[in-house]
């Protein structure tokens, strides 16, 4: 399968990287984080080249990790420092080093080619650095369903009120005002919004309406490859939207294989900040809208799809889906784009996004 390699992918929340070591799939790569003796994270290709063992069952000694079967020591920077069996450490053993980055409480890994990664192209998400003004709740989640299907789940706007029925959605939303536009040369907004509704359910925890009709607004930022923000919001209608209570959750991807995603999730509020009870209904209705709504769709839709692409199925294609179309279709052309340029061709256009 082909993915855009020359990117950064949410690998891991900071604080999920300990002393230890972490072992992840991504984009069908065996991958191994740990960090060094000054906490610098590090990420190498999880397989010794002597008899292929996965590392994460070895130790970390000093700022290298040790095979756990045969003893081979390899660096931060992928070459084997050590060998129990030999006077020096052989030149051949070596395995891949990824560059990687540690931004807003975020571990970073660039899966292409390591000079050409650029920090430049990390997604900025500051709000998740706690401060005086906003609490930020956060997990993790493995999905099932191609990393696609999920970022097309979370572009389309319209599901809420039946896969979310009950909890997120609204009928009103499938009617509401609606827009997709390119925020950047590598993002697509997909917006909706109604001024006079009524509240979701999930809502009224937070901003009880007495069945009068409000103002709900649900903004997508897509950003490629696979980071997704989402600004959601309420109000009482005719209202300034500065007296409702908007919150932001982020939606960051990996692709893990061809059939399952890996997903970090965050809620940050700018209300109730200190209310741990808020923390728990937070993490609450995100996990029961992932785990028990969102992700059995998915993985029923994956089952009926197999291993076919999408689009070689030639999938109906509705209004609501405008916003997971245009993402599609730019994250194609990126594609391309990579792969072309490796193989030291142009691309041929494709027409707009």
């Amino acid at each position: 399968m082909t993915y855009l390699r020359n990117a950064w992918y949410a690998a891991l929340w900071s604080e999920m990287l300990g002393q230890g070591t972490v072992a992840r799939r991504m984009l069908d790569e065996p991958i191994l984080f740990y960090r060094d003796s000054g906490g610098r994270a590090v990420a190498l290709a999880n397989r010794c080249p002597h008899r292929f063992a996965p590392l994460d069952r070895g130790i970390i000694i000093g700022d290298e990790v040790q095979c756990g079967y045969h003893g081979l020591r390899f660096a931060p920077d992928g070459r084997c420092r050590y060998s129990p069996q030999t006077p020096e450490a052989p030149p051949a053993a070596r395995i891949r080093s990824y560059p990687i980055a540690e931004r807003d409480t975020i571990l970073w890994i660039w899966m292409g080619h390591a000079e050409d990664a650029d920090p430049g192209l990390i997604p900025a998400y500051p709000v998740l650095n706690d401060d005086r003004e906003h609490r930020t709740v956060r997990g993790y989640y493995r999905s099932a369903g191609h990393y696609q299907l999920v970022i097309d789940n979370l572009m389309d706007l319209t599901h809420p009120e039946f896969v979310h029925a009950g909890s997120l959605g609204s009928p009103d939303l499938n009617r509401a005002c609606y827009e997709v536009e390119r925020a950047g040369p590598r993002s697509v907004r997909s917006n909706r919004w109604y001024t006079h509704g009524a509240s979701p359910p999930a809502f009224e925890r937070f901003f009880p309406t007495a069945g009068r009709q409000v103002e709900h607004w649900v903004d997508m930022l897509w950003t490629a490859p696979a980071n997704l923000a989402l600004t959601v919001g309420i109000t009482l209608s005719d209202t300034p939207r500065s007296e409702g209570r908007e919150s932001l959750s982020l939606h960051l991807l990996s692709p893990e294989t061809a059939t399952h995603t890996h997903y970090l999730f965050s809620s940050t509020r700018s209300h109730s900040l200190d209310s741990v009870e808020q923390d728990r209904r937070s993490l609450e209705t995100i996990r029961h809208a992932f785990e028990m709504e969102d992700s059995p769709m998915l993985a029923a839709v994956q089952a009926n799809m197999g291993t076919s692409d999408l689009w070689s199925l030639r999938p109906l294609i509705l209004p609501g889906d405008a916003g997971a179309v245009r993402a599609r279709r730019l994250l194609d052309k990126l594609i391309r784009e990579e792969v072309a340029l490796d193989a030291g061709k142009i691309p041929v256009d494709q027409g707009s996004i």
